[in-house]
């Protein structure tokens, strides 16, 4: 359904995909509006067909072939990996 909906949203004028997309994500994250530099991302990978089916490849690949958290992995490399960190964070509660 997912694809179906991303397929014809592709096919609407860009002044409609934007409107679209700035609804969807600025309700979602109870905003008014998304950030200038945000907003021309999010449009230009939620209004690409195939952007969104290998979106949603990685994540069906990801869910199959992960299953438990590898802290061994994670103590091997931490000197590589940074992570961070907010309290307002959406994404990332």
């Amino acid at each position: 359904f997912i694809y179906w909906l991303i397929y014809f949203l592709c096919l609407l004028p860009n002044f409609v995909q934007k409107f679209l997309v700035n609804t969807f994500f600025t309700k979602r994250h109870h905003k008014k509006s998304l950030a200038n530099n945000i907003e021309e991302v999010v449009f230009r990978m939620s209004t690409n067909f195939s952007t969104v089916r290998s979106l949603f490849h990685m994540g069906q690949d990801e869910m199959k072939h992960v299953k438990e958290f590898d802290e061994k992995w994670l103590e091997e490399h931490s000197d590589l990996l940074l992570f961070y960190y907010g309290k307002a964070d959406k994404w990332c509660p």
